[in-house]
């Protein structure tokens, strides 16, 4: 059976970002500079190095809504990412935990993808580098990544990648019980 697939069913990836027509690129408050200008790496290997970056307070959710987002590191604000997150993941300024494991050394990266939180059929990502050094060594590999949803580096090498379980599908009707 060939069917279309319901944009609920196709999980959002590493390549909704790396081909979107409309992309805005954040740092979040509290960035450091050098790790915004280090991720300027992974915008470069994207082929986006030419996008400006722009500062939270200067982004607004209302002002991206219909634009596929870039985060660089976490944003402190409300309504920037889907709420829930993936149950798979969890972050905060100084770690994440991704299936489970806690990444809070110097090293580590996250980048992971989602679905937007105000616009259907955009995605929002988030480079959470835990330092400079971090986001140099993981910046330039993650568009290799194309196919997952999210990705996690300690010191420049994979630990883990994967795609998130899509939410829901039409495609199944439960009947309630008789």
């Amino acid at each position: 059976l060939f069917r279309k697939l319901d944009p609920a069913e196709i999980p959002p990836t590493v390549n909704g970002i790396r081909g979107a027509a409309g992309l805005a690129v954040v740092v979040a408050s509290g960035v450091p500079p050098e790790t915004a200008e280090a991720a300027r790496i992974l915008l470069a290997a994207m082929g986006r190095e030419r996008f400006p970056l722009l500062r939270e307070e200067e982004a607004p959710p209302g002002a991206i809504a219909g634009r596929d987002v870039l985060y660089i590191g976490l944003p402190s604000g409300k309504g920037y990412l889907p709420v829930p997150l993936p149950e798979e993941l969890s972050v905060s300024p100084g770690s994440f935990t991704l299936n489970g494991t806690t990444y809070s050394a110097p090293g580590d990266a996250l980048f992971a993808v989602v679905r937007h939180p105000v616009t259907p059929g955009r995605v929002a990502a988030v480079f959470l580098p835990l330092s400079p050094a971090a986001a140099h060594a993981a910046g330039r590999k993650i568009p290799h990544y194309g196919k997952f949803s999210y990705l996690a580096f300690s010191d420049g090498n994979n630990r883990e990648k994967g795609t998130w379980s899509p939410a829901a599908t039409p495609a199944v009707h439960r009947f309630p019980p008789p």
